[in-house]
């Protein structure tokens, strides 16, 4: 059986549950915020650009105004990923959020644009996105300040969407993709 070839930013470790992938190469921040700044029309506000999260096949980084002291101006998001099943995984990643926020009245990001190849300056499949205002459950939930009856109506809210796409019904079994 012969390894798979070598791809752009990917290598598959092993780990002590098994094969794990890892980021080879960083993404270059100056070409991420080029290609944002792209795609974003209008945009009159200076932005600064940093890491914000990861995950196993995803980098996070933030979008954010210099010169929003009113919280008003929109940040965004740009998402990449590491090249595991490249077109599939991001195109239906871009389908079910664009699926959710048609048909439910869950918040999700909107999406910009979205670059399913690799095929780009950056050499990774990219999406960039709205940021949606907020804080993490988590981090509301661990604070004192939640008083019983919020916390019992952030959980009816969460049960109402977890409702919402429970109550999505589709022919066949699987992902969704783009119709085109």
């Amino acid at each position: 059986m012969s390894p798979n070839p070598p791809q752009h930013g990917l290598e598959w470790k092993h780990g002590l549950f098994g094969v794990v992938p890892t980021w080879t190469v960083e993404p270059d921040m100056t070409i991420i915020k080029a290609i944002a700044i792209q795609h974003l029309p209008g945009i009159t506000s200076n932005y600064k650009i940093k890491f914000f999260s990861a995950s196993t096949f995803n980098k996070l980084f933030l979008l954010h105004p210099l010169d929003d002291a009113t919280c008003t101006v929109e940040s965004f998001i740009m998402c990449l990923s590491l090249l595991v099943n490249p077109y599939f995984k991001m195109a239906n990643e871009v389908t079910m959020l664009q699926f959710v926020q048609k048909y439910t009245s869950i918040p999700v990001s909107c999406i910009i644009t979205f670059d399913t190849s690799t095929n780009n300056k950056l050499g990774f499949k990219w999406i960039l996105m709205s940021k949606i205002q907020g804080v993490t459950l988590k981090s509301l939930w661990e604070s004192p300040a939640l008083v019983w009856e919020e916390r019992v109506q952030i959980v009816k809210m969460l049960a109402g969407y977890v409702k919402q796409l429970s109550s999505s019904k589709f022919p066949l079994i699987g992902s969704l993709y783009p119709s085109h």
